[in-house]
């Protein structure tokens, strides 16, 4: 890539970067909202459906300008995967993370276009889009949540000085990790694997079940996996803490 583009890139990069928290925040207020409209009454539930949509939207709204970060991203792993012609040499696992942010493009870029159609802006149909949108997303969580296991695996103590730098290094990995596979199972679409499966046998009630099985053991590795991990590291931290006390 040419440097002043690459320099350009990177300095937009950093620009749309700077609401990145705001992103997560919104994102963990809109997923609590989605979660109130479900196990709330039916008027309570029309509330927090708007917020939710409310919420969906700013969201929509940060989503642009983010895929120059994915596009200096490729960039990189283009620029570090070389072979010895000076040519790009990727592997299974480099050609996946590729994938996932070429995915992770198409899905920004498909969401930007259903928010401008959505209020007629362009001439898209907004429920295409959308549904472009979410493959893409699909796709990208799934290469994440491949790619994210091999780099745990692929992790060795004689990489770091310290056993506590590995350890440390390797617990935030598994959180980030266990956040991808939750974020795969959310933006799975149940009722299209169902079908998918239907058209494949005819054993669907089988099949039904068994899929129904995975997500519920899925979920609840998921939240144990999570809980494990907080809690290893808030008593980690305070035992660095009294550490310190002990010091002074």
């Amino acid at each position: 890539m040419n440097e002043h583009l690459l320099h350009l890139l990177t300095n937009l990069m950093k620009f749309f970067a700077r609401t990145d928290a705001r992103d997560k925040l919104i994102k963990f207020l809109q997923n609590f909202a989605r979660y109130k409209k479900y196990y709330s009454s039916s008027n309570d539930a029309k509330k927090w459906k708007a917020l939710q949509n409310s919420l969906s939207e700013f969201r929509s709204l940060v989503k642009f300008g983010k895929p120059f970060k994915n596009i200096v991203e490729c960039n990189e792993l283009l620029t570090t995967s070389t072979s010895s012609g000076g040519g790009p040499s990727l592997g299974f696992v480099e050609c996946l993370k590729l994938f996932s942010l070429c995915s992770d493009i198409g899905y920004k870029i498909g969401d930007n276009i259903e928010y401008l159609s959505h209020y007629q802006l362009l001439s898209f149909n907004e429920l295409k889009c959308e549904s472009w949108s979410k493959t893409f997303q699909w796709y990208a969580y799934a290469c994440d949540v491949i790619t994210g296991l091999h780099d745990i695996l692929s992790l060795r103590r004689d990489q770091f000085k310290t056993n506590e730098e590995y350890v440390d290094k390797r617990y935030y990995m598994l959180l980030y990790w266990s956040g991808d596979v939750a974020d795969f199972f959310r933006v799975t679409p149940g009722k299209e694997i169902y079908k998918i499966f239907v058209l494949a046998t005819s054993t669907k009630y089988l099949l039904l079940s068994i899929l129904h099985i995975l997500y519920m053991l899925t979920f609840s590795w998921t939240l144990f996996f999570v809980s494990f991990f907080y809690k290893t590291n808030i008593i980690r931290f305070f035992t660095n803490v009294r550490r310190m006390d002990e010091k002074e």
